[in-house]
């Protein structure tokens, strides 16, 4: 959460984050997954009014943030195989 606020983030949006990694750390602990070696992504909401795509080219677009946002964690199982949690 101090990265986040050291980057600017709100505290409240901020502590939510916070919230949603937690719960989805403790979803991967559910299933035995090490902790060394997950990744953790944040992937805030937002809405694309304008311009869908052309983005990606250099073009201009509008958007929106939403209040929905997501998650993830990952990790590998011992057997080898990936695990993704998302709360």
């Amino acid at each position: 959460m101090k990265a986040m606020l050291a980057e600017g983030v709100h505290s409240t949006a901020a502590e939510g984050y916070a919230t949603l990694m937690r719960d989805a750390n403790q979803g991967l602990n559910d299933v035995n997954v090490a902790g060394d070696g997950r990744r953790e992504w944040i992937i805030p909401g937002r809405i694309e009014v304008l311009g869908k795509h052309v983005d990606y080219a250099g073009g201009r677009s509008l958007l929106t943030m939403a209040r929905s946002r997501l998650a993830l964690d990952s990790g590998k199982f011992p057997s080898a195989r990936s695990a993704l949690a998302m709360p």
